[in-house]
């Protein structure tokens, strides 16, 4: 997992020496999904 994520541009946000920082890199780059962010983000404004 480690070596694969560098074939991927896309993924190289998340680049990491071990695979569960890696993990750890993909949540926090991505909490937004789990809270108010994301109601924010995909609900159309009144």
């Amino acid at each position: 997992m480690v070596e694969e994520i560098e074939k991927y541009a896309n993924l190289r946000l998340y680049r990491a020496g071990q695979p569960e920082k890696i993990f750890q890199n993909w949540i926090e780059q991505n909490l937004w999904v789990f809270g108010v962010e994301y109601t924010k983000n995909m609900m159309p404004e009144k």
